[in-house]
């Protein structure tokens, strides 16, 4: 009687060095994912390669997903997973993000509330944080500005997809600018 003997590749042992860093890495993804979801069918999926650093995406069978970074030497030096609370249920979720030649914008929704963050490249400096804004819908787009400051931040979303940031003080425009 023929028996099947197992053979398991365990990263650190002596074996696993025999292994492509992206085989070994993969395996060691998979056990860090299975530790998180033990009965889920899990799929790790090599992206890409940069600088002895490999991408692999994984997913779970339960809806799980993220990322593991695995170094040359097929050690997992980073594993994420992605938020796991659906959208509109996160304590804090970006919901504009977009930059121009001067201004990075972020719209967020902390505990509900419209918020808004401006940091200003040229001074390295951050404007505003975490200010609450109100949103407006028209034809042109959607635009979520701060009516109660003495200088208005006015982030708009266009129809087209593009992104305008325009900074008012009184009636008088300091900055309008297509962003990216």
């Amino acid at each position: 009687m023929v028996g099947v003997v197992p053979v398991v590749v365990v990263p650190g042992f002596a074996l696993a060095a025999l292994a492509q860093p992206a085989e070994t890495g993969s395996l060691g993804c998979q056990r860090l994912v299975e530790e998180r979801s033990p009965d889920a069918e899990i799929q790790v999926i090599p992206m890409e390669s940069l600088d002895n650093i490999f991408i692999l995406e994984w997913q779970t069978s339960l809806g799980l997903s993220g990322s593991c970074r695995v170094n040359q030497d097929g050690i997992v030096v980073e594993f994420s997973e992605q938020y796991s609370v659906p959208r509109g249920e996160r304590p804090i979720e970006t919901i504009v993000l977009f930059e121009t030649d001067r201004y990075v914008v972020r719209i967020i929704r902390q505990n509900g509330q419209l918020a808004m963050n401006i940091y200003n490249k040229s001074t390295d400096r951050v404007e505003l944080r975490a200010i609450p804004v109100q949103a407006t819908d028209s034809d042109e787009g959607t635009t979520y500005s701060n009516p109660a400051g003495a200088i208005n931040y006015a982030a708009t979303v266009l129809s087209d997809g593009a992104y305008r940031l325009i900074i008012n003080r009184g009636d008088r425009t300091l900055y309008n600018e297509q962003g990216q």
